[in-house]
């Protein structure tokens, strides 16, 4: 039998089969240091939350995942950032091939300018399913907004209210089929109710996709999340399974951050 990894000072609890893994992973931006010295892994078809006070580099490593930072500024890396197995910013990277299989929903409800049905059936064309309107339907079903769009499959998916639009932004991520789900403080601008369906959304996905979801609210964090990663000024000061780190933090600025004491 194969034994479990232990945790150690860098991998402080063990991860059996991870599909992103951080070692020494460090990031400049525009010639600013980001993030530094950052090491853990996410475990396959969890949800992980990255939680830390403004400014202290969860959105950043977030895009470190797809590749993302590149499209703004110049960008320094240091150590390495697997995703599934393979480092992202190896000569052989297909950037294409990553961000397919990375699939990301922003603050903002950004929902194409084209009916409900075809911002979900667009990805679907995009890789020459058969019939995908009939896919699209099943996505809207199982993201739960079929009975609430499906008289209004013709409205432009970008006139929606908000709630509604960053639910159809989620379900157009999923259409692709992504192996990981990247949300950056996906409700940020919604409303309790329409947090709570998006909460109960990504709950009812079932480990597939994998989701990665950067919060400001750590009690989002508590409610939806199975790992916690804890940032502070560009560094990580603690990560684990959410109830750990909620029940028993092992550091001060942990606790003092969850509890509402700063940040």
């Amino acid at each position: 039998m194969t034994e479990s990894p232990q945790p150690t000072a860098r991998h402080p609890y063990p991860v059996d089969d991870p599909l992103i893994e951080l070692e020494g992973f460090g990031l400049s931006l525009g010639g600013r240091q980001i993030l530094s010295n950052i090491s853990f892994s996410v475990p396959k078809g969890s949800i992980t939350a990255l939680i830390g006070p403004s400014g202290s580099g969860k959105t950043a490593l977030l895009r470190s995942f797809n590749r993302m930072n590149e499209w703004t500024d110049p960008v320094r890396m240091d150590g390495s950032l697997k995703f599934e197995g393979k480092d992202i910013h190896s000569s052989g990277t297909d950037l294409l091939g990553l961000r397919s299989r990375v699939g990301m929903v922003f603050r903002t409800p950004n929902a194409f300018s084209m009916s409900v049905l075809e911002n979900v059936a667009y990805a679907l064309r995009v890789q020459g399913k058969r019939h995908p309107e009939d896919g699209a339907e099943k996505i809207l079903r199982r993201t739960g907004l079929w009975n609430l769009l499906k008289d209004r499959l013709s409205d432009r998916g970008d006139r929606l209210p908000s709630g509604l639009q960053q639910r159809l932004c989620v379900a157009r991520a999923l259409a692709a089929s992504p192996a990981l789900l990247l949300l950056d403080e996906p409700c940020s601008i919604l409303d309790p109710v329409n947090t709570a369906e998006l909460e109960d959304l990504l709950l009812s996905l079932g480990g597939e996709p994998t989701v990665v979801i950067v919060t400001h609210n750590p009690q989002q964090a508590a409610r939806i999340s199975q790992y916690t990663a804890f940032l502070s000024q560009g560094r990580l000061v603690e990560v684990g399974p959410t109830e750990r780190v909620f029940q028993r933090p092992q550091r001060r600025e942990t606790d003092d951050y969850i509890s509402g004491r700063f940040g």
